[in-house]
């Protein structure tokens, strides 16, 4: 009798830069511009605040829910 591994993958949640670029397939470019127009950030490590040498990380859900926000938002104002 032969048995099967099943190995399922599941999503990461918490993101790099680079990541949040590949997955909505943008360049990294507009991830920055997202971030400065408010993309919900998180620091990890012992750098905790949005300073020079802090490497932010990128809660997938929020990032999409902010991103659908933002295209409601933007459909209504063309309506």
């Amino acid at each position: 009798m032969e048995t099967t591994t099943t190995i399922t993958r599941t999503q990461k949640t918490i993101m790099t830069h680079k990541e949040i670029a590949a997955h909505f397939r943008v360049s990294e470019r507009t991830v920055t511009t997202w971030a400065h127009m408010g993309l919900p950030r998180i620091y990890i490590g012992s750098i905790q605040t949005p300073r020079r040498g802090a490497h932010p990380r990128y809660d997938l859900a929020k990032v999409s829910e902010w991103l659908k926000n933002r295209n409601a938002s933007k459909e209504r104002s063309l309506v």
